[in-house]
């Protein structure tokens, strides 16, 4: 699948290409309108991705480090009440968020010291986890 998506990219860069020098007129203004409208995306993109390092370095993530923390207590709390391995797995993912918190603190004051705590690996991360405790919770409602 992966290349024939590469080979399709290829392949319409080559169409825009041949068209925008040898076609018809009507071609041609078709491939500089693609072109510009793939420029327009790719500043979009970058402007997107600015916006959202800058929210990273205000702390946009410490709401949702917050929000997750109460999280952790109600459903830690359930745990406590159920026994078994449930206790045990809370913690493990409440300190997979506490490493998670304290690498994005670290990233927002020397950026380049840990590539690996970027704004969009830091919300993979967190993603993951949030994955993981919906397994828990899911796995809580069977014991109950």
């Amino acid at each position: 699948m992966k290349r024939i998506l590469s080979f399709l990219i290829i392949a319409v860069i080559g169409v825009l290409t041949y068209n925008y020098y040898y076609g018809s007129e009507e071609d041609k203004a078709r491939s500089r309108e693609v072109t510009e409208k793939a420029k327009d995306l790719g500043v979009t993109v970058v402007n997107l991705l600015k916006a959202e390092k800058e929210n990273f370095k205000n702390g946009k993530y410490e709401k949702a480090f917050d929000k997750v923390g109460g999280l952790f207590k109600e459903i830690g709390k359930k745990a406590e009440e159920l026994g078994g391995n449930f206790p045990d797995r809370v913690k493990e993912l409440e300190n997979k968020m506490k490493e998670l918190k304290s690498e994005s603190e670290r990233q927002k004051s020397a950026p380049s010291a840990n590539p690996e705590a970027s704004p969009k690996e830091v919300g993979n991360k967190m993603e993951k986890i949030l994955q993981e405790l919906e397994v828990l919770t899911k796995d809580m409602k069977k014991k109950e």
